[in-house]
């Protein structure tokens, strides 16, 4: 892998998959996901990727974390991430 590479982490929640699922493969298609794991207690699948949407790190150090921020505008819902504390 690269030297800087753009490694982040996020959380998908299970109400997220079951209401927008169209949207959820959009997020998806934007990722290469590299480890996933289900927490019991956010009811979600907390996800490692690489992506464009993210900022370069260098090697060992730890993913910054991003939210999934949507806005509606008007029938349609955008998305995008964003960095900062869950």
């Amino acid at each position: 892998m690269k030297e800087n590479r753009r490694l982040g982490t996020f959380i998908v929640s299970s109400e997220m998959i079951e209401n927008y699922p169209e949207i959820v493969k959009q997020i998806m298609g934007e990722c290469i996901i590299v480890r996933a794991g289900f927490s019991y207690i956010e009811d979600a699948i907390e996800y490692t990727a690489i992506s464009d949407w993210f900022d370069a790190i260098p090697i060992n150090n730890v993913p910054m974390k991003y939210n999934i921020i949507f806005v509606k505008d008007g029938n349609n819902i955008k998305w995008s991430f964003g960095s900062g504390a869950r």
